[in-house]
């Protein structure tokens, strides 16, 4: 008899019978239970919406009537006040009764005297609707200011001659929406509550503050569908199931929510008796279970006392025998199981070898990366210390400028050395493929370094045929710097450095060897790996952190090419050689002039919530002649632009408040007159990007950015005439 007879009796002799009963009248009664709480709180909640919507519409109507008001249509505001305090007395459930003029600024307000000074409008986005033309707006809990109870504002248009002369303005009282809720006289522990269209509680039973925030769940149900049921925890934490219903009239919703212990109560009952007898049924297969099991426990045994041989070298799996045929095909595959694991454990001790040697290379990495990046920290506070004791036209002075210059620049380097490298792993780099002259990039890149002094006393020589190709031009170079600055690094002075360009058949070959140090034959097949460097000296004075080869190989890999490294050991120089695909030259390219730099003052605003960078960027700006003010929050910086109008508007994208796409938009919206935006930021992705323009920006830049280029960019997007804007700017 097989091992599955005796299972499948012991099951079937304990509890499958009454078990499944027990389950199937338990899910048939939840289920039941269930619907017909559904259907009953669905019901309500449509109820509910209805009495909410009347509601709405008894307000809308008397707000209409209003517009009709002689005092308006003669421009007396000092009667329409009286008339506006007059028609608060007589709706209890108003808070006030107020007039805006077309640019959304409040002008009567009946709580207060006439020529009380305006201040900040209830949910300003209902009036930008109805001056955009709307007939009616019905906005959402606001509470502009601590001091004034929340309100709900139901706006309508004054007309005049078709064009629109007011906004008519009634605050509803959110506390009169309770009403609403109370006369459904819900049974004890129910919940239910009235949401606006923006997801906060106008009314709600047991009572939260009105404009708080509804239940994330509740929001995204809504959103999903006007009616629906659905089960989450309330904003207290309740479990519950929740009907909802939105009104399109309103686009309001309303909830109903039900504790899933009154849901499930009657179910849990009986659920309970069930439960009592399905013990006792077990109980009974208990004793069937056991004679059953002491037929099968002495196999089990033994299977036991084998598997706990698996993988020990020292013996092998003990033979089990027994009438059962599955306890010996288990036997049989726990023999098969050791030798496996054998195979395993030694294939683990080869894998921790080589994760060992990753760790050792990950560890000298981290120490590289310590050395490099400490010395030029300890280079900038030498430097600063310098120029915060010494005279600005004392010759140390001057050299400190240039070492905060080089160093920070060697800083950036390593920095964007290590964002590439994870960009590249991460798969999130972005060609920007053009048809240029390899040729030409090598003699301009070349050019570039010995103007900056980078080559030293190197001996350089250039073989640069012409070769064309379709790439990532700023990439290509970046792979020929790094291979520029690994043959300096390594070869010693008076040395030579060769790099070569030429067409070979398909593809376009750039070389670049050295006579310096080479590398060993161990080294070769790792050298592009990360964080495998050369051997250096305790002061490792060659610098680097073993990410400039890697870099080399996967960015022409990106872009279809290969790279490979030759060197006959060490002591003899070392020549890596990139294949690209070639084409065909492209037609001759028409070079426009370059942009101007900025050369008037400008009224420049700059929006950054650090102290230092802002204070530095003013200090920059201000000593090439612009006015420059600032503010450190988003919210201040727009109401910086809306009063002085600036030319240009600097803004950081992380603010404390609200972020930089928002500031962007808000001053697009509010200026009277043409306003160039530069988002200067850190993030610096090709989505960052996409969002920078589509928030109104003229230009994105990274942090952090030189001087000259600033200065470009505002140069490009602030002409010196009015009359000179360009196109894109001048269509805003």
């Amino acid at each position: 008899m097989t091992i599955r007879s005796h299972l499948m009796l012991l099951a079937i002799g304990a509890v499958l019978p009454v078990l499944a009963f027990a389950i199937l009248v338990s899910i048939v009664l939840v289920e039941h239970n269930r619907t017909t709480f559904e259907r009953a709180a669905t019901d309500r909640a449509r109820a509910m919406m209805t009495a909410v919507d009347a509601e709405l519409h008894g307000s809308i109507t008397t707000v209409r009537a209003i517009t009709a008001s002689p005092a308006l249509a003669g421009d007396d505001l000092a009667a329409f006040h009286a008339e506006a305090q007059g028609i608060l007395a007589s709706q209890p459930s108003w808070l006030d009764v107020t007039l805006l003029d077309p640019s959304g600024k409040r002008i009567v307000s009946a709580r207060e005297p006439l020529d009380a000074p305006g201040a900040r409008v209830f949910d300003p986005a209902s009036a930008t609707r109805i001056v955009a033309g709307g007939p009616l707006a019905i906005g959402n809990v606001d509470r502009p200011d601590p001091s004034f109870p929340a309100g709900i504002p139901i706006r309508a248009p004054v007309m005049r001659d078709g064009h629109l002369a007011y906004v008519l303005t009634a605050l509803v009282r959110p506390e009169s929406f309770q009403d609403i809720i109370r006369a459904q006289r819900l049974p004890d522990g129910w919940i239910s509550g009235i949401v606006d269209a923006h997801g906060n509680f106008v009314a709600r039973i047991p009572a939260r503050p009105a404009g708080e925030r509804a239940g994330a769940a509740f929001r995204t149900a809504v959103l999903r569908a006007p009616e629906g049921w659905y089960r989450s925890p309330t904003v207290e934490g309740k479990d519950t199931f929740t009907a909802h219903e939105r009104s399109q009239f309103s686009q309001w919703s309303i909830g109903l929510a039900i504790p899933t212990d009154i849901v499930y109560a009657n179910a849990w009952r009986t659920s309970w008796l069930m439960g009592i007898g399905v013990v006792a049924s077990i109980l009974v297969a208990l004793a069937v279970a056991t004679m059953l099991g002491r037929r099968i426990a002495a196999p089990v045994v033994a299977l036991a006392s084998a598997a706990r041989s698996i993988g020990a070298r020292t013996h092998g799996v003990p033979r089990v025998d027994d009438q059962v045929h599955e306890v010996n095909a288990v036997a049989a595959a726990l023999r098969e199981a050791h030798v496996a694991v054998c195979e395993r454990q030694q294939l683990i001790e080869r894998e921790k070898d080589a994760l060992r040697e990753a760790d050792r290379a990950k560890d000298e990495f981290i120490a590289a990366l310590s050395h490099e990046l400490r010395n030029p920290l300890a280079a900038l506070s030498a430097a600063s210390h310098i120029l915060r004791v010494a005279n600005p036209m004392h010759p140390a002075a001057a050299e400190a400028r240039g070492v905060i210059g080089r160093q920070t620049k060697h800083m950036s380097r390593m920095i964007e050395d290590l964002l590439d490298v994870s960009r590249l792993i991460a798969g999130k780099v972005h060609l920007q493929l053009e048809t240029f002259d390899l040729a030409a990039l090598v003699e301009s890149t070349i050019a570039a370094w010995r103007a900056a002094d980078r080559l030293t006393d190197r001996i350089v020589s250039v073989d640069a045929q012409n070769a064309w190709m379709t790439a990532d031009r700023t990439r290509m170079e970046q792979i020929l710097s790094n291979l520029l600055d690994n043959a300096v690094k390594f070869t010693a002075s008076r040395g030579t450095i060769r790099i070569a360009v030429a067409r070979a058949g398909e593809s376009v070959v750039l070389s670049v060897g050295d006579d310096g140090e080479g590398i060993s034959p161990s080294l070769v097949m790792r050298v592009f790996d990360l964080f495998v460097q050369g051997d250096q000296d305790v002061g490792r004075s060659k610098g680097g952190i073993g990410l400039g080869l890697t870099l080399v190989k996967r960015l022409a890999k990106l872009q279809g090419g290969t790279v490979v490294v030759q060197s006959d050991g060490a002591g003899r120089g070392a020549t890596f050689t990139i294949r690209m695909p070639a084409v065909e030259p492209a037609a001759p390219l028409v070079v426009s002039e370059p942009m101007p730099h900025a050369s008037a003052p400008r009224s420049i605003l700059i929006v950054e919530d650090n102290d230092d960078a802002r204070e530095m960027l003013r200090q920059v700006l201000a000593m090439q002649g612009h006015r420059v003010c600032e503010a450190a929050y988003g919210e201040a910086g727009v109401q910086l632009a809306a009063q002085l109008q600036p030319d240009v508007a600097i803004l950081d994208i992380g603010l404390p408040d609200i972020d930089g796409y928002e500031v962007a938009r808000r001053i697009r919206a509010q200026s009277t007159r043409p306003v160039a935006l530069i988002a200067l930021t850190g993030y610096g992705q090709p989505e960052d990007q996409r969002r920078a323009r589509d928030a109104g920006f003229d230009v994105h830049l990274v942090k952090p950015v030189s001087v000259e280029r600033l200065d470009a960019a505002i140069a490009s997007l602030v002409p010196s005439s009015p009359a000179l804007l360009p196109p894109e700017l001048s269509s805003r």
